[in-house]
This record gives structure tokens, sequence and C-alpha cells, in this order.
């Protein structure tokens, strides 16, 4: 156990407040508890550090990790499970209402993708979507060769995740990342990532904590695609060794803040950081509870979000509507609006002309107030319709 470059020192001295697990290769092989790793989570959670088992396992469903673990002495239930058939639940939701989508994968997930709609292996109608899970027998030619087709006819390709393995108690495994990079390659297009290491999928997982990036720890076994992501969005790293190929550690694209013989050693490691207790439920001056959410996770929610979840959205696109082609429209049976494929057009026009600053205040409700009241802003602060 060790801590490596300057960036690992740099970070430790941010102090930890919450922890991101990941579950296989770190905590258990093919759903068997590793040696002392019922004993280091116990130990965390006698702490009260705020935790979530982050993961991109695609064939159980987080109600089903949550009992298999606890069945095997982990002090867990469902609420401390993230995983990524549920971000994609949440990313389909935001991106694509409605669209009919065609799920390839291991494992029985559907419970965890509510909302989604879901078609049939034999169903001859267009598809919108190729959603690609975890691997298994699932993957034959015949199934892969039927997504080509799709995405050829203009489907979207949204992936759980790239990883390339998984390991086993039988060693390790290919996973689906290499059929995504395949499909890739031959219909011309790209995957939408949604589980690790995409960026949104560590801002759901702070978010889910009512933690910041600087004071949360990552601990996994896969440097790329758990560390070193992590790393790249602000978090500290801690790598768990043994996953990963022989080389993999050799020929990463960066080095690890810290690194672990096994989970077993977190306690220790957590006794040489500074801890910062909570710092996402902290009070503020007048006694109000403090935002669950930050500035960064609010910015990311702006600019890669939706109408219905950002006022700032709705407002921008309506006012742009005519210039952009986009409307704003009703989601389902529901009242929920959004700009729904024209998202992503209102989020290119943001990208390149809306500009961001801030000012630090004690109380920023009240320079809020006075700015509402006091600047003719076009903002559309009660959601009416244009």
């Amino acid at each position: 156990m060790g801590s490596r470059g300057d960036r690992g020192y740099c970070h430790a001295m941010q102090g930890i407040g919450a922890v991101l697990i990941d579950i296989d290769g770190l905590l258990t092989v093919s759903w068997k508890p590793l040696d002392g790793a019922v004993g280091a989570l116990k130990r965390l959670r006698a702490a009260a550090l705020p935790l979530a088992l982050v993961t991109n396992t695609t064939s159980r469903t987080r109600a089903s990790i949550a009992t298999t673990l606890a069945a095997a002495g982990f002090p867990v239930t469902v609420e401390d499970i993230l995983t990524a058939p549920v971000i994609a639940g949440a990313y389909l939701a935001d991106h694509y209402p409605g669209a009919r989508c065609l799920l390839r994968g291991s494992g029985d997930i559907r419970a965890d993708l509510a909302g989604v709609t879901l078609v049939g292996a034999d169903d001859p109608a267009p598809v919108d979507v190729i959603i690609v899970g975890g691997a298994g027998s699932e993957f034959s030619y015949q199934a892969l060769n039927r997504a080509f087709g799709h995405l050829q006819r203009g489907a979207a390709l949204v992936a759980m995740h790239r990883g390339m393995y998984w390991r086993t108690d039988e060693g390790l495994q290919l996973d689906s990342g290499a059929f995504v990079a395949g499909l890739e390659q031959a219909a011309g297009t790209a995957a939408e990532v949604v589980g690790k290491p995409a960026a949104a999928f560590f801002a759901a997982a702070l978010a889910h904590l009512g933690a910041d990036a600087a004071h949360t720890l990552m601990v996994g076994g896969d440097i790329e695609n758990d560390v070193l992501a992590a790393q790249r969005q602000g978090l500290t790293g801690a790598l768990k060794t043994g996953k990963y190929l022989p080389g993999a550690h050799r020929s990463a694209t960066g080095t690890p803040d810290h690194i672990l013989d096994s989970f077993a050693g977190l306690p220790a490691l957590l006794e040489q950081l500074p801890w910062e207790r909570h710092p996402g439920m902290r009070r503020v001056p007048d006694g109000r509870s403090a935002s669950r959410q930050h500035l960064r996770l609010r910015l990311q929610t702006h600019y890669s979000g939706n109408a219905e979840g950002s006022t700032l959205r709705k407002t921008l696109g309506c006012l742009l509507a005519d210039e952009l082609g986009i409307q704003l429209r009703r989601v389902g049976s529901g009242n929920r609006m959004t700009f729904v494929t024209g998202e992503q057009r209102l989020s290119a026009w943001m990208a390149q002309n809306a500009f961001v600053s801030w000012a630090v205040r004690d109380r920023p409700w009240e320079l809020e107030d006075n700015l509402i009241a006091t600047l003719d802003l076009p903002l559309n602060l009660r959601g009416e319709q244009p």
C-alpha cells in the first residue's frame, strides 16, 4: 500500500469525506467475498463515512446485488448501490424519451430500466437505440449482425461500459467493450457510454451521496475505467492491484494516487488521510441545510442535461427555438417538457456561446434574490409556456 506521484499528495491534503467503491474484483470475485473485505466495509460503516458501491455489472439488478452482498455479510442495502443499468435508464429517459430500444446483454436487468421501451429480439420494426450491456453467450454473430444493421439505418449506440474484461474465479473473461469497439468501427459511429469511465456516472454517484469530487475517494480494481477516470473528474483514486493484465499498469494513461494490495487495507489508508465529514451536508449561516449539489453538478445539469431539469436550458431553448430549429415538447403522459432530440443542438450552442463566471459569497441566496429583483433577466422562473 502506498501513494504515487505529486498529485496523490495534493489530493490527500484535501481531506476525504466520502468513498465510492467498485464491487467486482474488489469486494468479491464471482460474488464470493475476498479476504478481509467484509470486515473493512464494516469498519467504514462504523466510522459513519458516506459511501456508495458503484459497478458496471450488467447481469444483475441492483436489488439482486444488494441481496447477494448482504447474504455474504456486507453491511449494504439497495440504496447503497449504483449500477450502469440504473444510470443507463436515467440517461435514456433524458436523451431518448419514448425511443424503441434493443438491449444486447447478459442477464435480466429490465427492472433497472424502468420507463425504457425495450423491444423483442425478433421485432421487425425499426429500432431507435441499441443498448449494449455485459457480455455473455447472447453475443452471437446473429445478434451482433442485427445490431449492426440497425446502426446502419441510423440507430444510436448506447453502451453501459467499455470494459474489455472482468475477473472471475476462472480468471479474466472477455467483456462487451470488445464488441462495442467492433460495432463502432463497422458502423462508423461512436457509442454513448454511460457507465464508468463516463463523467456522468461519477457525477451521478457524487450527487447520490451529496458529496463533492475534491473530498471523495474512488477505490477500484480497473486502472483506467475506475481509478484514472475518477481522477480526471477531480476525485482521489486508489487502485487495488490484481484485476488487470500484467502490462496494463505500465501502459496506463496516468498514475493512481494510491495503491492498495487489497480492499482490507482501505481503512488503514483512510487513517493516513485527513477526513472531512460529509462536506456536502454542511449547515449554512442561517441554519438551513446546504444544497446536496455543488457548482460543478449544477453546471453539468445546465450544459448537458435537459430543459425539464434546468430553467436556464428551457429559457435559452425557447429564445433560440427558431435559430436552432428546436421545439419544447411534452414527453410521455405527464407534464415533463424537453426539447427531445433538440437538446443535443442546444448543448452544442451552449458549449460555443455560454460562458461561466462566479462570485464567492457567504450568503449567496441574498445575492440571487437581489439580482432577480433588480435585473430584467429573461428567465422563465415560473416555467410558463412561451
